[in-house]
């Protein structure tokens, strides 16, 4: 669902500029351009700008998500931001995310060299024999709210330009994903916090929820 000036617009060219400073830093540490290596995702992922939990994204957060909860129509649990400066070449190949963004809302933080956003899609009825998705291009400050956990989405390759990208993810109080992460030892009284061991045994589709299993912890 489109929400147009969903974030306020300084507190997303802070963002912005946090993350090109962020991306010169990047640049003069492999003394090169480290953003147009070929990789999995169009690009090498691991050489981009990004950040997750800073500050910044947490104070935008913390501001959507009484929006975030009339929308939903349910109390939620923040669970983590992700933020990322993408670059030609970035494909976001169709995906659901994991169990702690059953709510989740992506705003752009900001883009420049090229006439319009980068194209968003999600499909809110993943069992539907039609292709349904829905398309959007969001300003600076747009807002897409969906199920990140349930409702496939991703978004084509990026042909030109650069954009900033942040992702919000929430869970409902009280819900099945809730108790779990606090049946798998989290305090989930304490907010941003991501049950990240949490993930998916079956895949929900429109009349099933799916499972969910615990990651086993990597021996050392």
């Amino acid at each position: 669902m489109f929400i147009s000036n969903m974030a306020d617009k300084d507190d997303c060219d802070f963002v912005t500029r946090f993350m090109l400073d962020n991306e010169a830093n990047l640049e003069k540490e492999e003394k090169g351009n480290n953003l147009a290596t070929p990789g999995d995702y169009g690009v090498d992922a691991d050489k981009t700008s990004k950040m997750d939990n800073k500050p910044p994204l947490l104070l935008v957060g913390t501001k959507i998500l009484p929006l975030m909860e009339r929308i939903a129509f349910r109390c939620l649990h923040p669970t983590y931001v992700y933020a990322r400066l993408y670059r030609p070449g970035f494909i976001l190949p169709c995906h659901r995310d994991r169990p702690s963004c059953e709510y989740s809302a992506t705003i752009t933080m900001g883009y420049g060299d090229r006439d319009k956003p980068w194209t968003f899609y999600a499909d809110p009825h993943p069992s539907s024999d039609k292709n349904e998705r829905e398309y959007s291009d969001l300003e600076v400050g747009d807002g897409w709210y969906y199920k990140g956990a349930y409702s496939p989405h991703g978004r084509a390759m990026l042909t030109e330009g650069w954009q900033a990208q942040a992702f919000f993810h929430f869970i409902e109080i009280g819900g099945e994903i809730y108790n779990k992460a606090i049946e798998a030892g989290y305090d989930m009284s304490i907010p941003w916090t991501d049950p990240k061991r949490l993930i998916w045994k079956t895949l929900p589709t429109e009349n099933s929820r799916g499972s969910i299993m615990l990651r086993p912890l990597k021996k050392s």
